[in-house]
């Protein structure tokens, strides 16, 4: 453990060096880190590429020419060929149709890979200081020290006394989470009803199929038996009745599980190239109902990239800069990925595993983070164009969108324990009915969908209910001649 704290702390001060070089050189601003650099040439000179949030940035060595690039006025970024032979090179377009020539980089793909995921997603971290964080699960629930009565100031004397007059009645979402989950259940209970129907509608076809089958063999004997050139046919033609199978009745069972959409945060894979080499390669983390996975970006999933939350033991967010390490139960698995999301996906990974379960931990020297809040935006709702980065504050930070503050939650943010249980527990109940209702509208979905398939096979039976009437009148009247 030692040894690793040293490595760690050995990693987290040569990405410092780094950063203090490119900002001195490229006179960056203060809130600006390098995520990689890399070895390169510009024109006949050599130097190494920075690349941070915000810019890119090349330093010679020895002589030569500062450059900076901001990745707000970077239009463009194409793979290219040096002298027509040598595919290591890279262009970047700027706004004013400049073009800057790299070349000679040693891992060009991956340079161009992280310089196209970081101009289409610019890096950004939600404030949620004003935010209100997620309710404490229902195990953390007990006695606080910060409220004993001894430690109160006087200053709370105001909202002490509007806690006397309110305490949350929990009574009423009880019974509002009592008749939901009763609907529910008789939601159910029909559609154990119409999957009973629906299996009878299969029989009453099977049965017609039987009469049909047994008005065939009836047609061929009569043919038989009404005249010698209908025997003789029957003896070179083959018996269909007597092929036919018995009929195949459907599993009727109704799935009326609700589909929650699965959220995705573009990324770049860490794979492990030969012995020392590491190659960043675009990809796609899916997060899906009781699972998360590694896809490719046309979202095919890759082979044994995909994994249960409970399987998670750690989130380390490493002191290179916008690189996030997954670390599995089986001290083994360790998917290491590189992403503007870096929040995003910590405060995904906790609102979806068990409270406790993980440790997130920080490397010396990274950006510190808000996590497990319902406010932090999904990557649908993250600006991708060159102009959110005008809109971002300082350091790639930004606010949510203002809301009208509820003055309860004001109000009760220090309060005693009883009323924080009471809030808590009203919490727990309408997140529990907010999922009943979508259980709800899921089963008049799939109810509505047997309902209409059911009507079409109750029209398919009363038609081959009639085609049987009249052929039975038919071979009745034969027989009666």
């Amino acid at each position: 453990e030692i040894g690793k704290m040293a490595d760690v702390s050995k990693k987290a001060d040569a990405m410092r060096l780094k950063t203090d070089e490119a900002r001195r050189g490229c006179n960056l601003p203060d809130t600006e880190s390098v995520i990689q650099d890399y070895f390169c040439g510009i024109g006949a000179g050599t130097g190494r590429l920075y690349i941070t949030q915000n810019y890119v940035c090349f330093l010679p060595v020895g002589l030569g020419n500062i450059m900076t690039l901001p990745f707000r006025r970077i239009t463009n970024i194409k793979k290219e060929r040096h002298a027509l032979l040598f595919d290591n090179s890279i262009s970047i377009t700027m706004d004013d149709n400049q073009i800057h020539y790299f070349t000679s980089f040693v891992h060009r793909d991956e340079t161009f890979n992280l310089l196209e995921h970081l101009n289409k997603h610019p890096p950004s971290y939600e404030d949620l200081e004003d935010e209100e964080p997620l309710p404490v699960s229902r195990t953390q629930r007990g006695s606080n020290n910060m409220d004993d009565p001894k430690r109160a100031s006087s200053e709370d004397g105001g909202q002490m006394q509007v806690q006397a007059q309110f305490k949350p009645d929990t009574s009423a979402s009880k019974r509002a989470l009592q008749i939901a989950a009763q609907t529910r259940e008789i939601g159910v209970n029909a559609l154990g009803e119409l999957k009973t129907q629906g299996e009878q509608l299969d029989r009453i076809d099977a049965n017609l199929d039987s009469i049909h089958n047994n008005l065939d063999t009836s047609n061929r004997l009569l043919r038989g038996i009404e005249s010698l050139p209908g025997a003789f046919a029957n003896s070179l033609t083959k018996d269909k009745s007597a092929s036919r199978s018995t009929p195949n009745l459907k599993d009727r069972n109704l799935d009326w599980k609700r589909e929650i959409p699965p959220v995705d945060y573009p990324v770049l894979e860490k794979i492990k190239e030969g012995l020392n080499n590491d190659h960043l390669e675009p990809a796609i983390l899916r997060f899906i109902e009781d699972k998360f996975l590694i896809a490719k970006p046309n979202l095919k999933p890759k082979n044994g990239m995909i994994w249960a939350y409970d399987k998670i033991q750690a989130l380390v967010i490493r002191a290179r800069h916008q690189h996030l390490d997954i670390k599995l139960s089986d001290n083994k698995t360790r998917i290491r990925i590189c992403t503007s999301f870096i929040q995003q996906i910590v405060n995904e990974f906790s609102l979806r595993t068990k409270t406790g379960q993980i440790n997130i931990l920080f490397e010396p020297g990274t950006r510190k983070f808000s996590y497990g809040h319902r406010a932090a935006s999904p990557p649908s709702s993250q600006a991708t164009s060159q102009s959110a980065r005008d809109l971002m504050g300082e350091g790639g930070f930004r606010r949510s969108t203002p809301k009208a503050r509820d003055p309860l939650k004001t109000t009760f943010k220090d309060a005693d324990q009883e009323t924080r249980n009471g809030i808590q527990t009203q919490e727990d109940d309408l997140d529990d009915l907010s999922n009943i209702i979508g259980d709800l509208n899921a089963i008049a979905h799939t109810m509505g969908g047997e309902l209409d398939r059911q009507n079409e096979h109750l029209d398919a039976i009363d038609r081959k209910t009639d085609h049987a009437n009249a052929r039975l009148k038919a071979t009745n009247a034969r027989i009666d001649r």
